[in-house]
């Protein structure tokens, strides 16, 4: 995963907005100079090498040889804007192996076992159940939050339902309909 250092001003609520639409530019740029290589390096049926969103950006590559390509390109381009990578934000997970991604100037890319990608965790191991566990966990934590809420609140049963489903239910199902595709793929 990648973080790009933007400057002072750029940081406000439209933040996400501008770093989407730099990027969708970047990575327009970087396809033009490095489609061949970069198509060659994708994972079957995929037809991109990079998942946009907030101020994070994912990057898939069947390969060393193409996830290195990847990262230099963005490294070139960005510059190219002013922009450079913030390498302590930047991550390996690795599903096969323990690849050597390195940065342009020859440092290493951090490894990890885990990160959190639009809320969820990705797991080297793609661990559905520690996905479900930290959800549940997290959907209790935000229960207890509410704990005043739920005894003291002068709402009815069911404006309290309403609530629920829209915050604890919502968190922990959101995006879970990606498990079963998962599951179903992998029987």
């Amino acid at each position: 995963m990648l973080n790009l250092k933007m400057p002072a001003y750029v940081r406000d609520a439209h933040s996400p907005f501008l770093f989407i639409l730099v990027m969708t530019v970047l990575f327009h740029d970087i396809g033009i100079e490095h489609y061949r290589d970069l198509s060659e390096s994708r994972l079957d049926q995929i037809s991109f090498n990079e998942v946009l969103y907030a101020d994070s950006t994912l990057l898939v590559s069947r390969n060393t040889f193409g996830m290195n390509l990847l990262l230099h390109a963005i490294e070139e381009e960005s510059a190219y804007y002013g922009l450079k990578l913030n390498h302590d934000k930047c991550h390996v997970l690795a599903m096969n192996g323990h690849n050597c991604i390195r940065f342009k100037d020859g440092s290493r890319m951090q490894h990890v076992e885990e990160a959190v990608y639009f809320g969820g965790f990705l797991t080297k191991h793609v661990n559905i159940a520690s996905e479900v566990s930290n959800r549940i966990a997290s959907a209790i934590a935000t229960w207890k939050s509410l704990d005043i809420f739920w005894k003291e609140a002068q709402c009815s049963t069911r404006n309290k339902i309403t609530i629920y489903n829209a915050i604890i239910q919502s968190k922990l199902l959101y995006s879970l309909e990606t498990v079963e595709k998962w599951l179903s793929f992998h029987d």
